[in-house]
C-alpha cells in the first residue's frame, strides 16, 4: 500500500510539472495565450479580447488587441528567462469605436520588464513588479 501511495503521489507531481507553466520551456510557451487580466481588470476570454500567440519555431510572435492584429519577432529563450521584448512588433491600424482593451493591451505591452510561470499562466510585469498582464493558454 505504501509503494502504490508513492507512486500516486509521484504521478500528481510529475502531472503539474508537465502541464503547468512553472518549468518553462519552448514547447510549453508555443501555441495562443489569453489575456485574462489586465492592468489589473478581469478579462473573459472572448474573440473580441486580446491575446498572444507564440511561434517558437518561427521566432514569431502574433496576437489580437480587442480591435488590431499584431505580429513581430520572438525571442523565446529570453522571455522564458523573464527578460521578454515586446519593442520589435507591428500593427495593422483599424478605427475601432469601442477600444475597450486595445490601449491598455498597446500601453501594457510597451511596459513589460518581466515575465514569469506562475501555476497555468504568464505574468508580465512591469519594473516594479506590478502585473500589467496574464496570460493563459488556449
Amino acid at each position: 500500500m505504501k509503494g502504490f501511495f508513492r507512486i500516486a503521489v509521484i504521478v500528481i507531481f510529475m502531472s503539474g510539472v508537465f502541464f503547468s507553466c512553472n518549468t518553462p520551456s519552448p514547447e510549453k510557451l508555443a501555441g495562443e495565450w489569453n489575456v485574462v487580466e489586465l492592468k489589473g481588470e478581469a478579462v473573459v476570454p472572448t474573440d473580441k479580447t486580446p491575446f498572444l500567440g507564440f511561434d517558437v519555431k518561427d521566432s514569431r510572435i502574433y496576437g489580437f488587441t480587442g480591435c488590431n492584429r499584431i505580429t513581430g519577432t520572438l525571442d523565446a529563450e529570453q522571455l522564458l528567462k523573464g527578460k521578454p521584448d515586446f519593442s520589435k512588433m507591428g500593427s495593422t491600424r483599424m478605427m475601432c469605436h469601442d477600444d475597450k482593451y486595445e490601449t491598455k493591451f498597446l500601453e501594457a505591452l510597451s511596459s513589460v520588464e518581466k515575465a514569469e510561470c506562475k501555476g497555468k499562466d504568464i505574468v508580465l510585469s512591469d519594473k516594479d513588479g506590478s502585473v500589467l498582464v496574464r496570460l493563459r493558454k488556449r
